[in-house]
């Protein structure tokens, strides 16, 4: 082998070495990748929740109890639905099953690719007669 094969070999194996104690080719090379020292990135703007109404919110969370309890109908469903915070809704569905009265818990997020909400959890509260 030449001289000049060997400081190939060299300088190849050097650059190996060096990119693995890197992480990437983007964290030695200036302006890219991240560096220590480097202001961090702003961070991303929280998105609006997708537009809706108490009425929706109860909507959803009919929808949802009725397709657990596979029925097509709730007996004397009543609803109500709260705004907890920013991205969560909760709603409290009440019906009659037989002779007893049923309360569904349901907690509800954005869908943000849909641009809607959709049923997070959904919680049997009370039975009774």
């Amino acid at each position: 082998m030449t001289t000049t094969s060997h400081l190939k070999i060299l300088i190849i194996t050097a650059s190996v070495f060096a990119l693995a104690a890197c992480g990437s080719l983007g964290d030695i090379l200036p302006g890219q990748g991240s560096r220590r020292g480097a202001p961090p990135e702003p961070a991303a703007r929280p998105q609006a929740d997708p537009p809706v109404t108490e009425a929706r919110i109860c909507d959803l969370a009919k929808q949802a109890v009725r397709e657990a309890m596979n029925v097509t109908q709730l007996r004397g469903e009543t609803c109500s639905a709260t705004h907890t915070r920013p991205g969560e809704w909760q709603a409290k569905v009440n019906f009659m099953s037989g002779s007893e009265q049923q309360t569904y818990r349901v907690a509800l997020q954005p869908h943000r690719q849909r641009q809607e909400w959709a049923v997070l959890d959904l919680t049997p509260e009370t039975s009774s007669s």
